[in-house]
Order: C-alpha cells, then sequence, then structure tokens
C-alpha cells in the first residue's frame, strides 16, 4: 500500500487521570529500575534500488537486529516471509562504509515477493538497544515510554518494570523522569542499581525516587543513602523517596513485625514505606497481574507531584488499580504499624480507589518529620529561596546588600503566603553579616507550616 492518508481530522485519546491537569508545585518523580535487554521496535523504511535494506533509527545510527518479528506494507502486517513465499528475504549483513551492518537481504528468486522500488513498508524487529537507551530520561507520554522500553508486559506475562511503572506515573502526572539499569545478567546487582541512580544527580527538578525492581534491602538502603547525601546544604537538591516494605513473614502477626522493625531500621523523615504493598492491574495483555509494591509506591508518589507541597499525603486516593492486595489486619495491627511510620493503604471494595489512610515518614520522633508533607514544603520552600539569593554571591556586603538580601528572602516568603502555601507568621527574623566570618550574610528565616488535620475529637455530655 501507498504511504497515503486521507485528507481529515484525526483525533488520539491518550488517558491520564483528571490529577494531571493540577500541576500545583509540581516535583517530579524519578523511577530507578530494570527493564528488558532486547526493545521490539517498528520502523517505517522505503525501499531503494539496491538487493538489502539497512534500518536507521532517529539519532541517524544503523540499527543492531537481534530477530525480525515482521515485514509488511502496514504496520504490524506480514506480507513478506509468509507460508506462500517464505524466502521474501534474509537477515544478513552487508559493509556500509566500513562497517558490519545488519540488513534486511532481499530475494533474487522469481517467486520471491518483494517491495517495489519508492514503496513504504514496516519491519518490526527486535534490537538492542544502544548506551543512550539506559541514559536519565523523560517522558510526557505513554507512547514515548513504549517506544524507548517497550509494552509494559510481554506475550509470555512478563512484566517489564520500568516500562509499567512510567505508564503508571503518567496517568498521574504530566511529566515522569527515569533511569533503566545497564545489567549484565538476569537481575541488577547493587552496583549497577547504584550506577543508575548516580545518572540522577546532576538534574537539579528530580525530587521523589522510586525504586521499581522487585524490593531489594540493597536497593532501598542505597535510596536512602542517596537522598541523604543529595539533600545536605553542599548538595542542594532536596529529595525524597517511597520504597515498598521489606518482609519475610506471610501471617499477619509475622508482617507487622517485620514491616515495623524494617520501618524502624530505615527512621528517615525523608523516606516513606507503604503497606499493603500488592495490588491487582490489567495490563496491556489484556490479563489482571498481581503486582508488587513499587507500583504502587510509583502511583502514590507521581500523585503527589502534581500537588501543592502543604497538600498532606492523608486522605489521597490513586485509581491506577482495581484492587489492594495485603493480608487481613485488624485496626490494632494497622495502628501497630503506623506507629512505628508505615504509610498505610486502604480501599473500600475492590474498584474503588486505593486511599493514604496517614502520610507517615519513617521517622516517628516528631510531628514535624513524621508528616512526610511538612518535610516536602520546608524542600520546596528552600528551593524558592535558594534561586532568588544566588545573584547576590560575589558582590561586597555593605548595608545596601543586606536589604536587598532581607527583602528577596522576604519577597518569596510572601509570595508563598499568597499562594497558600506556608502561613501568615512566616518572616526574616535575623538578617547580620557573621563578625568571625565577615564575607558571610547568616539569614533566620521562621516559616510557619500549615499542619494536616489529622483527628478531631468530640465529647458529647449527656444530661
Amino acid at each position: 500500500m501507498p504511504d497515503y492518508r486521507q485528507p481529515g481530522i484525526i483525533i488520539t485519546q491518550e488517558k491520564n487521570t483528571t490529577f494531571a491537569n493540577n500541576t500545583g508545585s509540581f516535583m517530579p518523580i524519578c523511577l530507578v529500575g530494570s527493564g528488558k535487554d532486547t526493545i521490539q521496535k517498528t520502523f517505517k523504511l522505503t525501499k531503494d534500488s539496491n538487493d538489502y535494506s539497512a534500518i536507521i533509527d532517529d539519532d541517524g545510527d544503523y540499527v543492531s537486529i537481534d530477530s525480525v518479528v515482521s515485514v509488511g506494507n502496514s504496520k504490524g502486517s506480514i506480507d513478506y516471509n509468509t507460508v506462500d513465499h517464505s524466502s521474501d528475504y534474509n537477515l544478513e549483513t552487508e559493509t556500509i562504509d566500513g562497517e558490519s551492518i545488519d540488513v534486511l537481504r532481499w530475494s533474487g528468486e522469481v517467486e520471491a515477493v518483494v517491495p517495489d522500488v519508492g514503496n513504504v513498508f514496516y519491519a518490526t524487529v527486535v534490537v538492542t538497544p544502544k548506551a543512550s537507551h539506559y541514559d536519565l530520561k523523560m517522558f510526557t507520554s505513554k507512547k514515548q515510554v513504549v517506544a524507548e522500553y517497550g509494552e509494559d508486559v510481554d506475550g509470555t506475562g512478563s512484566i517489564d518494570n520500568i516500562s509499567l511503572a512510567c505508564q503508571i506515573a503518567l496517568e498521574n502526572s504530566p511529566l515522569v523522569y527515569a533511569v533503566k539499569i545497564d545489567k549484565e545478567s538476569a537481575s541488577a546487582t547493587s552496583d549497577e542499581f547504584n550506577t543508575a541512580l548516580a545518572k540522577t544527580e546532576e538534574e537539579k527538578d528530580i525530587y521523589r525516587i522510586v525504586p521499581v525492581d522487585d524490593p531489594s534491602s540493597a536497593n532501598n538502603l542505597a535510596v536512602l543513602n542517596h537522598i541523604r547525601i543529595l539533600s545536605t546544604p553542599d548538595e542542594a537538591k532536596e529529595r525524597i523517596a517511597i520504597v515498598p516494605p521489606i518482609y519475610s513473614s506471610s501471617d499477619s502477626s509475622g508482617i507487622v513485625t517485620d514491616v515495623k522493625a524494617y520501618a524502624e531500621a530505615m527512621s528517615e523523615f525523608r523516606l516513606a514505606t507503604v503497606y499493603p504493598d500488592k495490588a491487582r492491574r490489567t495490563l496491556s495483555d489484556g490479563e489482571v497481574h498481581l503486582l508488587n509494591g513499587q507500583f504502587l509506591c510509583t502511583a502514590l508518589a507521581s500523585r503527589k507531584s502534581v500537588l501543592d507541597p502543604e497538600v498532606p499525603y492523608t486522605g489521597k486516593q490513586i485509581t491506577n488499580f482495581t484492587k489492594l492486595v495485603g493480608v487481613k489486619m485488624s485496626r490494632y495491627e494497622k495502628n501497630n504499624l503506623a506507629s512505628s511510620g508505615v504509610m498505610i493503604l486502604n480501599q473500600d471494595k475492590e474498584g474503588f480507589p486505593i486511599e493514604v489512610r496517614h502520610g507517615l515518614s519513617t521517622d516517628m520522633s516528631s510531628l514535624q518529620f513524621k508528616e512526610l508533607s511538612i518535610t516536602e514544603l520546608a524542600d520546596f520552600t528552600v528551593k524558592k529561596i535558594r534561586p532568588a539569593l544566588k545573584n547576590y554571591i560575589g558582590k561586597n556586603i555593605n548595608d545596601a546588600l543586606l536589604t536587598q538580601v532581607e527583602g528577596s528572602v522576604s519577597s518569596v516568603l510572601n509570595s508563598l503566603i499568597r499562594k497558600g502555601h506556608i502561613l501568615g507568621e512566616s518572616r526574616v527574623t535575623e538578617l547580620y553579616q557573621v563578625e568571625e566570618s565577615p564575607d558571610t550574610i547568616a539569614v533566620a528565616v521562621r516559616v510557619q507550616v500549615p499542619y494536616p488535620c489529622n483527628y478531631i475529637d468530640v465529647v458529647v455530655f449527656y444530661n
């Protein structure tokens, strides 16, 4: 068929949830995890006068082909190497510009079917990704994710973690960052995971980190170390993480013991862990799959990324799954988990939204630390103040500069107050040139944060 489109209008829908329209403060999510070693891709080609067709990607590089899935006159069709004419082409190599390049070698046999010169055809092939495939990526649509990483699940029911997680994130958020782990064996080593995690460090906009391989103590500890280091004043790239818990028990009392111990071992106000940690979802193969906790963490992190920073996690809903799966627990057992900093998820009925019971971090030492949204608001405020002061570095300190610095910080605070992020009592409380270090200006800022309403105690008296 010729490559022709009838005049008219085509509208393609990609269904994100309505949450994606509310961009809030937007402190985006970054996913780190593994995927398939090879990717199935479809390329649009034009037959030239050669007896072979080489495939060139969007970067202008020749594509190395592992195998050929189909070749046809339209996407997904099989018009060559069919049962009736099974030797229309072979996968061979050709020397091009001094290199050995994988090509479709067209048959010269009389009975062979070959595209006419100048005709368009489509080749679906399995390729080994280039090194750039494992760089930090940013996606704004499912189509981009599938083009880069492939589908969420293959024909055998094997899930591609990084592709699925990206697709779930984009149902809640207008964009997602991701790094696919470049691994040598079937599963990624700790070193390979850390190498991938390090690729996120230069992107200052990334805020929420989620590891999307099956839960691993080593990977979760690496994420914990990462967010602690990146959030230091020297690094100035504040981050948080949401990770699935690690446990081995299968009954409710054992899970409570294990997950409590895990949360207490983390004990970090920048890190949250969730339970229940499994859910069901229908994937692109039309089948319902039981998914591990990293995908719940992905949905929760991406959902929060489009809300204003002061908005609590408590009561927020995710709609990416049909059923939350976990052992049945009493309210006492859930409270026991929460007392150690486990973010409990609830679902009233199958098909209903999954709701956060209380937006806790794993650090329960104070109200400011245990409420994850307070940490996020503090980070958001810092990220607004820092660029407002950048231009003063390198200027001489005098009364005018001190006034300018105070004015800039106050301006940021007033803007945050007007938008409802922080409360009206927020202000600069001190500003002076440090006597012992006269090239330094010290600024003390008191930020009054809005606390979430977690409890309402009502006493009813009867006479």
